[in-house]
Parts: structure tokens; sequence; C-alpha cells
């Protein structure tokens, strides 16, 4: 069994479409690596401004006041009664 292998040069067409299509794919992972991180950065700023920051505080607040305002329903319900 005799068998050769055989290059063939790639013709200049192929090669520019290949060429073209790994250009486009790289423009495309550029544009969505931008937009993400775009995205993280008003993310960032929207935690790091006043009212986010006295919004998340508030909310901390009122929180702790309903976790208190439970347990302290809870424990008086199971106080015994004299």
């Amino acid at each position: 069994m005799n068998t050769t292998l055989t290059a063939v040069r790639s013709s200049s067409g192929s090669t520019d479409r290949v060429r073209q299509q790994a250009r486009l794919a790289r423009e495309r992972t550029v544009t969505r690596v931008g937009l993400a991180l775009v995205a993280w950065g008003r993310r960032l700023d929207a935690r790091l401004t006043t009212e986010a920051v006295t919004m998340s505080r508030r909310n901390a607040e009122l929180a702790n006041a309903l976790r208190d305002g439970t347990y302290a329903g809870v424990s008086t319900l199971t106080r015994p009664s004299l």
C-alpha cells in the first residue's frame, strides 16, 4: 500500500476569508469586553453614590428593627405567664 501526502498551498481567497473571520471575531470580543467593563463600572458607581449608601444604611436599619421586633415578639410569647 503506497500512501502519499501532498501539501497544497491554500488559495488566496480562503486565506483572506479566514483572516476576515478572525478579525471580526476579535472585534466582537473586544466589543463584548468593553461593554462588560462599562456595565461593571456603572454598577460600581451606583454602589458608591451617596443615595445608594444612604438607602443601603436605611434598609439595614429597617431590617435590624424588624428582626429585633420579631425576636422580641417571639420571646414574649415563650415566657411563662405568672
